[in-house]
């Protein structure tokens, strides 16, 4: 090479952006994760809240909610690959439900966020629909970030930013946990501020990168047509209950109609399900199932530790970090399926107590500490997201199975839990799990996740030792 060559050369590589490496894209997705609680908070999980029951009335509201989360879900699919300016519309979409949780005098001047004056109608539900909307952007980023981690070769790094994503919907339940209303305005929510700036300040910095050309995609990255058309069906599902109502005469939901919602939207997602193959099944039903699960026992140690003046929010935040932390050992799917059979065993093992439920079992035994349920539960749930991510990354089914697929089963699951208390003479309610008997429910469904993780763990194992 002559000295101009060699000149040259050197002048292309200074000129050369200096590519970010696995540790500081984990670091942005983590900050749009937190983004991902306080951009969006209550106001518009309505399709991704696994702890309340979606409304399915008809209504104009309700329908522009939805409508609005199907078109993001959609959106992200198409364009997963551009994971950094979906994190950064997600952002945007969901700041004016973060402004107002902020700072909620701006519409409740003198009485609990509950009551709303009627001119505020129109102004929620566009508040509902923008953060839900700027939800399935956010979790669409950052499935598509996990995705690309994943087939780089950072399959640690994939597992522990889903983890945290799966983690993010269980810790906002817990830090936005209804609090008793006081007269007068509700003071503003400081937590959803840091959140907000965190999250907005890791939207901006993966678009910063990704518009100086400091991120590439792995050498093999083709989209996957198949998954993706599969994804876009799966996102009218959430319609579908909406619609099932429609045909029903109106007042209080009778059984028959929840009953047929459920069956619809459970039918629906395992049907695209089964068409991506049995493996994206059998991963959306193990973090559907422990994601479930978690809603009896999550609620019943808030209640406990509540009662007990227990700080809550330290034990939520170790358990999340625990379960990210856990995600990223090489035998995750082993150490998710013994951390849901353990659970499962002890829930169903659970002594008969009056009410039946984990809220008697915590109140009358001490032998099971609050602390510990919350800390195992969170760990178990967010480990299983984290075990079952290499393998949807390998079939490039990632984005379409904990999208809109999870949102689907969670749908179904949601409503067959309500329909059981509803035909159920003897029914329990705790919390918001809807149910006969909480405590059996919840392991079962913790069961059915860890000797799902177990059988595939195996599998796995015996191929790479082969």
């Amino acid at each position: 090479m002559t000295s101009g060559a060699a000149t040259l050369a050197f002048a292309e590589r200074r000129r050369a952006p200096r590519q970010l490496g696995t540790r500081s894209i984990v670091l942005v997705v983590l900050a749009s994760v937190a983004g991902l609680i306080g951009l969006v908070g209550p106001e518009g999980r309505r399709l991704t809240d696994l702890s309340t029951r979606p409304v399915i009335e008809l209504n104009f509201g309700q329908l522009v909610t939805v409508g609005a989360g199907m078109i993001g879900i959609a959106a992200g699919l198409c364009l997963i690959r551009r994971w950094p300016w979906l994190l950064l519309a997600g952002a945007m979409a969901g700041v004016p439900a973060a402004v107002v949780r902020i700072w909620p005098t701006l519409l409740h001047e003198t009485t609990w966020p509950e009551k709303y004056t009627t001119g505020q109608d129109g102004i929620l539900d566009t508040l509902t629909a923008g953060g839900t909307m700027g939800g399935s952007l956010l979790i669409a980023g950052i499935l598509g970030a996990a995705q690309q981690l994943a087939r780089a070769g950072s399959r640690a790094a994939a597992a522990a930013v889903v983890a945290a994503m799966i983690g993010a919907e269980l810790f906002s339940r817990i830090l936005f946990g209804r609090p008793v209303p006081v007269p007068g305005p509700p003071p503003p929510d400081t937590a959803v501020a840091l959140l907000t700036v965190v999250g907005l300040t890791g939207a901006v910095l993966a678009v910063l990168a990704a518009a100086t050309g400091r991120l590439t995609e792995p050498a093999e990255y083709p989209p996957d047509r198949r998954m993706l058309q599969l994804g876009l069906c799966a996102s009218a599902i959430p319609l579908l209950p909406k619609l099932i109502g429609a045909f029903f005469p109106a007042g209080p939901q009778s059984a028959a109609e929840v009953g047929v919602s459920a069956a619809t939207a459970l039918a629906a997602t395992v049907a695209v399900a089964v068409i991506a193959g049995a493996g994206v099944l059998g991963a959306v039903v193990v973090v559907s199932a422990a994601a479930l699960a978690a809603s009896a026992p999550l609620f019943a140690a808030y209640y406990a530790m509540t009662v007990a003046a227990t700080p809550i929010l330290p034990i939520a935040a170790t358990g999340l970090a625990l379960g990210v932390l856990a995600a990223t050992v090489r035998h995750r799917m082993l150490a998710a399926a013994a951390v849901c059979l353990g659970l499962a065993a002890v829930a169903l093992t659970a002594p008969e107590l009056p009410g039946r439920g984990l809220r008697a079992l915590l109140e009358h035994t001490g032998h099971l500490p609050a602390e510990l349920v919350m800390l195992l539960v969170i760990v178990a749930v967010v480990l299983a997201a984290g075990a079952v991510t290499p393998g949807l990354a390998d079939r490039g089914a990632l984005p379409m199975a904990l999208g809109p697929l999870f949102t689907g089963l969670a749908l179904a699951g949601q409503e067959l839990m309500y329909f059981s208390g509803k035909v159920s003479a003897d029914t329990t309610v705790l919390g918001r799990l809807y149910g006969p008997q909480p405590v059996a429910l919840a392991g079962g469904l913790l069961a059915l996740a860890g000797f799902l993780l177990l059988y595939k763990g195996i599998l796995h194992r015996r191929r790479t030792e082969s």
